[in-house]
C-alpha cells in the first residue's frame, strides 16, 4: 500500500493527465468496451461488430495492446472502429481520414459511401483533404469563418474534373469573402 504521500502524488498525477493520456492507458479492447457501454451498445452486437471491424481494419492483433503504444495510424483505426461498431444513423466525422494509410482511407470511404447510398445513415464529414472529399461526397459545402460560402449537390464526375477543383473553388470563395470584408462601405 505504501506511504500516503505516494498516494497523494499518484492522485495529483492522475488529475493532471489529460483525457487522451487516460485512453492511452487502456487496451484497445478496454477502450472499445468503454465506448460501447457509453453508447449502450448491447454486448452481443458489440462482440460481433468489434470482431468484424477489427479484422477489416487490421486491429484484431492489437486488441490487448495499450492504445498509447500504437502508431498514430492504428490509433485512428481504433477510433474509426469505435464509431462504426455503434452503427449510428448519423455520422458526424471531423477529419476521420487523418493518420490513416491509403488502405484505411479506402476502407472508410467505402463503408461510409455504402451506408449513405443504402440509406442506412446520414454521413457528414469535415475535412481539409479536399481531393479526397471530392472523390466520394454527394453534397459539398464550403464553410469559412462559420459561414457557408457554397453548397454543391450531386456526385462530382472525377474523370471530368481535376483533383484540385474543390481546392480552387475554396480558395476563390474565401478570396471573395475577404475582398468583400475589406471593401470600404462607400464603394458599395
Amino acid at each position: 500500500y505504501g506511504d500516503h504521500r505516494d498516494l497523494h502524488r499518484l492522485i495529483r498525477r492522475q488529475r493532471q493527465m489529460c483525457i487522451r493520456d487516460r485512453y492511452n492507458a487502456l487496451t484497445v479492447r478496454e477502450f472499445l468496451s468503454f465506448i460501447a457501454k457509453l453508447y449502450d451498445v448491447p454486448e452481443d452486437i458489440f462482440e460481433s461488430n468489434v470482431k468484424t471491424l477489427s479484422e477489416i481494419f487490421g486491429i484484431a492483433p492489437y486488441m490487448e495492446k495499450y492504445i498509447g503504444t500504437l502508431s498514430k495510424g492504428y490509433q485512428q483505426r481504433v477510433l474509426v472502429v469505435s464509431i462504426l461498431m455503434r452503427n449510428p444513423s448519423v455520422y458526424i466525422l471531423d477529419e476521420p481520414f487523418y493518420g490513416l494509410d491509403p488502405h484505411g482511407i479506402h476502407l472508410l470511404k467505402t463503408i461510409l459511401t455504402e451506408k449513405a447510398e443504402n440509406g442506412d445513415a446520414l454521413v457528414l464529414v469535415a475535412s481539409h483533404i479536399l481531393p479526397l472529399i471530392q472523390e466520394f461526397a454527394t453534397k459539398i459545402g464550403i464553410i469559412y469563418k462559420g459561414r457557408i460560402l457554397l453548397e454543391k449537390e450531386g456526385r462530382l464526375e472525377i474523370e471530368k474534373i481535376p483533383a484540385t477543383f474543390l481546392e480552387k473553388l475554396y480558395l476563390e470563395s474565401i478570396k471573395e469573402v475577404e475582398r468583400l470584408e475589406n471593401m470600404d462601405t462607400s464603394e458599395i
